[in-house]
């Protein structure tokens, strides 16, 4: 392992939030590595290959896999979570699990494909089309951030950042967003929909509380689509039934992503159209994961995304380019 992201589940899992089916269990989805070993009959994939781990272990057989939406697969397992993940120096997944990297993505920055597709499935898969149209992301912290660039890599005229840490707006604003909204009192929504001439056409809602979810709804405009990613145990609220029916609203929920999304998104970012190393905020030897948890769940430092570096990444990246070219050259 090089690089292995904390998010915001990692600390429901060790609230007691989200069950595990067993403990001791080894946290880590959002990891990316190098190939160490692989067993008898693997191809695709060898030893010394640069990848990163899509956590996501599917059947293929069920409606949703043949469907092409494996991410809804009611047989699936995510590394670290329901098996051990990559908080480790060495971590065993499924060889169709690993996505080999271009040598333009180093590994810290593709320890962040999983964070990012998810967004980058809510508005290619989830949203309606955006090109020319204005977006308001709810939450610019892990999720948030990432949609707030890819909302405008996807054509947004306007992307509105919302969020209630300045920090996180001001970050916002310097990669891709249009104008920042602090969540203030009860006006805010109102601001929104002025500043936008009557609401945005989309809207994602990046934190999964009740109150943001009611924000996500109140700043569309009549025909807008609210896209939910934040995950919470709350019920969900939103308008009046009158207002949500007579503005023609819509609400959608966007859960992960698929193979196909990730493959894209790696494209993207390999082209430096998408740059995904900008949300690594802080990074940890793997000696100090206590210390990488306490920052993702204290906030004191306004992280975007915590990286645990179990080796360390660039030096890895390194040798990994030195054995290729001399394996190249023999």
């Amino acid at each position: 392992m090089a690089a292995c992201g904390i998010c915001a589940s990692d600390l429901h899992i060790l609230g007691g939030e989200i069950a595990v089916p067993h403990l001791p269990l080894t946290l880590g989805h959002e990891a990316a590595g190098i190939v160490h070993t692989v067993g008898d009959g693997v191809d695709g994939v060898a030893p010394g290959d640069r990848v990163f781990i899509d956590p996501m272990i599917v059947c293929g057989r069920c409606a949703a896999c043949r469907a092409g939406r494996p991410h809804l697969c009611r047989g699936r397992e995510i590394v670290g979570i329901h098996r051990d993940g990559a908080l480790a120096e060495l971590v065993a997944v499924p060889a169709g699990n690993l996505v080999v990297l271009p040598p333009e993505l180093n590994l810290l920055a593709a320890s962040m494909i999983e964070s990012a597709a998810t967004p980058f499935h809510a508005l290619t898969a989830r949203a309606p089309a955006i090109a020319g149209d204005a977006v308001a992301v709810i939450g610019v912290g892990g999720l948030g951030f990432h949609a707030v660039a890819i909302a405008r890599l996807l054509g947004a005229s306007t992307v509105l950042a919302v969020d209630i840490r300045k920090e996180a707006l001001d970050r916002a604003l310097t990669h891709g967003a249009t104008a920042a909204f602090l969540a203030e009192g009860d006006d805010v929504a109102r601001t929104i929909r002025r500043a936008t001439s009557g609401g945005v056409a989309v809207s994602l809602e990046c934190v999964g509380r009740p109150e943001t979810c009611m924000l996500a709804a109140d700043v569309l405009r009549p025909g807008g689509v609210c896209v939910l990613l934040g995950v919470g145990r709350s019920p969900l609220t939103g308008p009046a039934l009158e207002t949500f029916v007579a503005r023609e609203l819509e609400v959608r929920g966007a859960f992960a992503y698929s193979r196909a999304e990730i493959d894209r998104l790696v494209a993207i970012a390999a082209a430096g159209l998408l740059d995904l190393g900008a949300a690594v905020s802080e990074t940890y030897p793997l000696a100090d994961v206590g210390d990488a948890v306490a920052s993702v769940r204290d906030k004191q430092a306004s992280p975007i995304r915590v990286v645990v570096t179990p080796g360390d990444a660039a030096q890895t990246d390194a040798r990994s380019r030195s054995a290729s070219q001399s394996a190249s050259s023999g």
